[in-house]
């Protein structure tokens, strides 16, 4: 998609309809009425104080104090920058998403999501970073809430059907999401792409506990294929997208969980029913 095309498709998030309607700020932690009247600077407060919390458990978040969340962004519209603005802005947003990840379930990291959502309408804006971010923790009452804002409505969109869930207040059991994969591979492959992106991260020898924090993320992505393949007999086109996603992580020596989650994965595919 071209830049132009991009700040078209941002303009046309950023009219949503409903929130017009509603006439109240996106939140995940406050109700309507409560978070119209909270304001922008009260919100970053505490998300930096959060920033500093989670900065703790990850110093490369510390970057981003001075970035998505400096004062100065407070009196941002991002639906008037350049499209080319835009591409940084979210080039940054789903960095910072990626490192929280691990910590999705916290109360910091909602803290900081906050502010996101308030200031950066990730939850229109940067929905696939979101979801990267906080796929994992599915089945937990946080993605419930997240669900409540996020855009699901874009027409073709992976993710409508998590349009149900969000109807009906619930989370997003493991089966349910098991068998979606198992009849789309284009979730398996945003699935596989959402590992490696986290290998890259936990290669880097900065995390402590030499990427323990991402053994959540791999253990899900195990679970999730294994209840798909358990669901029904894998097509080609599932196939032809998990293979390769094995392979490549059964060759990362240098993230150990990793590979020998995808070979664990690989022989429960292929043992006998």
């Amino acid at each position: 998609m071209s830049l132009l095309s991009k700040q078209i498709s941002r303009l046309h998030q950023a009219a949503n309809p409903d929130d017009a309607r509603k006439g109240h700020p996106a939140s995940l932690l406050f109700s309507p009425t409560d978070a119209a009247e909270i304001d922008s600077m009260s919100l970053l407060e505490m998300a930096k104080v959060a920033l500093k919390g989670l900065a703790q458990r990850d110093t490369r978040l510390v970057e981003f104090s001075s970035t998505l969340f400096h004062g100065s962004t407070v009196s941002l519209d991002r639906t008037l920058l350049s499209a080319a603005e835009n591409e940084r802005l979210d080039s940054g947003i789903s960095r910072f998403l990626l490192l929280l990840s691990p910590y999705c379930e916290t109360k910091l990291a909602h803290r900081v999501l906050e502010y996101l959502v308030r200031q950066y309408h990730v939850e229109r804006m940067n929905v696939e970073a979101v979801i990267d971010c906080c796929l994992p923790f599915h089945d937990t009452p946080m993605f419930t809430r997240l669900l409540q804002i996020l855009n699901l409505d874009v027409p073709g969109s992976l993710w409508a059907f998590l349009k149900g869930f969000r109807q009906r207040g619930q989370s997003v059991p493991r089966a349910a999401l098991a068998e979606r994969a198992a009849h789309a591979p284009a979730l398996v492959a945003f699935m596989g792409d959402m590992l490696f992106r986290a290998a890259d991260i936990a290669d880097t020898g900065d995390l402590k506990h030499d990427g323990q924090e991402w053994l959540a993320r791999v253990s899900w992505y195990a679970a999730t294929i294994i209840a798909a393949v358990e669901y029904r007999e894998p097509s080609e086109d599932f196939l032809r997208t998990l293979v390769p996603q094995l392979i490549k992580g059964m060759g990362l020596k240098q993230v150990p969980a990793l590979q020998v989650t995808l070979q664990f994965t690989h022989y429960i595919m292929h043992a006998p029913s």
